[in-house]
């Protein structure tokens, strides 16, 4: 069975499931095949009567069928000037990924908690690699700043954007987690006082899933 008929078939299940727990819509349930990014299909499922439905079986629809994103390896350069890759430093049950830069206040903010939740789950198989998306005008300032904040995890160059581009991350800070299977798991954007608890609380549930 390919990706697309395993699709139809779990939209199809999911469709009757859950159909069968509003009796007081009219039916027959529809489901339409639309896009979203660049890899997952998504569905969209319609009744004979009321709009707000419509919309309500969107977001079920989009979390229920969008694929877990795959991170594929990639190599930046590291504040030492060597090149890294992902294969290489990612964590043993989970990786986490900030992409921060060094002129972004509410990243400069997320790092010092960031780095905390480094040495505390760290010796659990958690790795947390910084992603600076510094451009040619500030790249400078990433290693004194790296150096200046003693930052304990890895820090990679992202100059070009090339891997924030291929992770869609549309604004920092943003953080992903990613686990053991390469898969995204979890993803956080922007930081407020607080947002650390939320991050510390998907590593434990990851860690303790088998």
């Amino acid at each position: 069975m390919n990706d697309n008929s395993s699709h139809l078939l779990n939209i199809s299940k999911l469709t009757e499931t859950l159909a069968s727990k509003l009796p007081s819509f009219e039916g027959p349930w529809t489901y339409t095949k639309t896009s979203f990014g660049q890899s997952n299909p998504t569905y969209i499922l319609t009744g004979k009567k009321n709009k707000l439905v419509f919309y309500f079986w969107i977001s079920i629809l989009f979390v229920a069928t969008a694929s877990a994103q795959k991170i594929r390896d990639f190599h930046l350069e590291d504040i030492q000037g060597e090149i890294k890759s992902f294969a290489e430093i990612k964590g043993e049950q989970l990786t986490i990924i900030d992409f921060w830069a060094s002129w972004c206040k509410p990243c400069l903010k997320a790092i010092p908690e960031l780095d905390k939740l480094y040495k505390k789950y760290h010796s659990q198989g958690v790795e947390i690699i910084g992603i600076s998306t510094d451009g040619p005008r500030s790249i400078s300032k990433v290693a004194p700043l790296v150096r200046t904040m003693a930052i304990s995890y890895p820090v990679l160059t992202d100059i070009d954007n090339a891997v924030m581009n291929e992770m869609e991350v549309a604004q920092i800070p943003t953080v992903i987690i990613i686990n053991k299977d390469g898969e995204v798991a979890y993803r956080h954007e922007g930081y407020s006082k607080g947002d650390e608890i939320e991050i510390e609380g998907q590593i434990t549930t990851l860690l303790s899933k088998p």
